[in-house]
């Protein structure tokens, strides 16, 4: 099985593909399961769900990969590196791949155990397109239904075969925003006749910050970052305008609910003393991820049967974001961490040109998986 992880994770590897763009990616995919007599089905134009035991009675027990890779040219030099210009595996959803692949093959293997129907969703679209809430809405939930979701993401802070696992919020609440302030440009050496949009803009981005340190507990976890700011063109004009771009992260839907009443009452206070007009546009992004606490209780129990004791770290996403959660706020399941940055944190960050991880952790997370389907899904033997 281990070589089977590691040739199908290389052969991934190759391919890269970026959202919703992941074709060749799922005709390799498709093609492997039919080598096994199976036969997936197309899900959110470049993805694929495969059920298995599907007649049985009971909800599904579904298990998620993330299949696109990253804009990102490859620096790492590997035999195996994306044959892609551009476009690259920084964040190992290749792996995640794999692992969810070796399930299925062990799954088919004992499908006369079987007790209640799996369905294994290989999603486009994580990094760049929220692929994940195209499949809900196009029904990956139903026939048959699904009663618990897990997945795993590979992370190479954490040394390999430990296991970030957390019940409860998992990773945070992302919204991405801009601004633009029409203020009234003229001469540098007039200010006084003008109403400055970077004046404007520079004192909005300070005073946003003292909503998060001094109106907000200070134990709790939020970011507000302006992330870009243009305006102007020469020296010695004041611009009319200033644009920004920002993202606010969360791991409370309450401090996000303040936030943005917050920033949006101080956005109108700076209007009315610049008299000046702002535009602010939100974009919502994924949801938080909630491990429900008795599924992250079975994953703590599947990975102790794997891995033995002292491998669970209470570790989560943090600020980051993922959306597994368009499944989890609509079914309990649990999402959890697989270290795979080797004994000594050798292996470059997530996202970084130079990213690889240690391949000697794809079976530890297959057999997780597994162990998680001997539990929920079958019969004893014997």
């Amino acid at each position: 099985m281990e070589s089977l992880l590691i040739q199908l994770r290389r052969d991934l590897h190759r391919l890269a593909e970026l959202s919703f763009q992941e074709k060749e990616t799922q005709t390799y995919l498709f093609s492997r399961l039919k080598e096994l007599g199976l036969s997936p089905k197309v899900c959110a134009g470049t993805g694929l769900v495969l059920t298995l035991g599907e007649e049985l009675p009971g909800k599904a027990i579904m298990f998620r990969a993330d299949i696109d890779a990253l804009p990102i040219q490859e620096e790492t030099n590997l035999a195996f590196a994306s044959k892609n210009k551009g476009v690259m595996h920084a964040c190992g959803h290749d792996g995640h791949t794999a692992m969810v692949f070796g399930a299925i093959v062990w799954a088919y293997q004992n499908l006369h155990r079987l007790a209640r129907p799996l369905k294994f969703v290989f999603q486009p679209a994580e990094e760049q397109g929220g692929g994940a809430k195209v499949m809900v809405d196009e029904g990956v939930l139903s026939n048959p239904e699904v009663g618990e979701a897990y997945g795993l993401h590979l992370c190479n802070r954490l040394p390999s075969r430990k296991i970030g696992l957390a019940p409860g919020i998992f990773s945070a609440f992302i919204d991405e925003f801009s601004l633009k302030i029409y203020g009234r440009g003229g001469h540098a050496a007039r200010p006084y006749l003008c109403v400055e949009p970077i004046v404007i803009a520079a004192r909005l981005i300070l005073e946003s910050q003292l909503i998060l340190t001094r109106e907000i507990n200070a134990m709790h976890a939020n970011v507000l970052t302006f992330s870009t700011i243009h305006s102007g063109e020469r020296f010695n004009v004041i611009a009319d305008t200033c644009t920004m771009e920002g993202t606010m992260r969360s791991l409370s839907r309450e401090d996000r609910q303040f936030i943005l009443k917050r920033l949006s009452q101080k956005i109108m206070a700076m209007e009315m003393e610049y008299e000046c007009k702002i535009d602010f546009e939100l974009k919502s992004g994924y949801p938080a991820i909630y491990n429900d606490s008795e599924c992250t209780g079975l994953v703590a129990e599947a990975v102790t049967d794997v891995l033995g004791e002292g491998h669970i770290l209470p570790e989560i996403m943090g600020m980051g974001g993922e959306d597994m959660s368009y499944f989890l706020e609509r079914v309990p399941g649990c999402y959890f961490l697989l270290g795979s940055g080797g004994t000594h944190l050798t292996y470059a960050a997530h996202h970084n040109p130079k990213f690889n991880f240690d391949e000697s952790v794809l079976m530890a997370g297959t057999e997780i998986f597994c162990r998680l389907i001997e539990k929920r899904a079958m019969r004893k033997e014997g």
